[in-house]
């Protein structure tokens, strides 16, 4: 597969898959020297090594590695503005992006909260004990500026 303005010769097997919480530690799959564009490796666990020891030379191009530890020497582009993140689902049932602590800083969907003109929520919110359902983050916060 070649992409325009892209010089990589990228993996077809590998490239533009949906690899979400999988873990290829003990998988006979081979990482080390492919071009990847578009994969989603994602993780619900932070800093969650996925890929089979010794990995090296790996180039990503585009692809979703969030709460991801990657081999050192891997080469991670990000053509359309994205940025990896470290998020944990919290005791009131939502992503919430994590500092170096481990501790929730703002919901993993912030920005919607400022486009819609709502207070972004406060890790303080979070609930001490598990939610037995998913707090809708958006209703509380308009329930805050008096929205119903």
């Amino acid at each position: 597969m070649r992409i325009a303005n892209l010089s990589y010769d990228f993996d077809d097997k590998l490239s533009l898959q949906n690899f979400s919480n999988m873990n290829f530690t003990e998988s006979r799959v081979k990482f080390s020297g492919k071009a990847i564009y578009g994969t989603l490796f994602y993780n619900e666990t932070p800093d969650s090594s996925i890929f089979p020891p010794g990995t090296t030379g790996m180039t990503l191009v585009n692809c979703n590695v969030d709460n991801l530890i990657l081999p050192l020497d891997t080469v991670v582009i990000f053509n359309n503005g994205l940025q990896r993140k470290r998020f944990k689902v919290q005791n009131d049932g939502n992503d919430w992006i994590i500092d170096d602590n481990n501790l929730p800083v703002k919901p993993l969907g912030h920005k919607l909260f400022m486009k819609l003109g709502l207070p972004v929520p406060d890790p303080t919110d979070i609930p001490l004990k598990k939610s037995p359902e998913i707090i809708d983050l958006i209703k509380v916060a308009q329930a805050k500026v008096g929205i119903v």
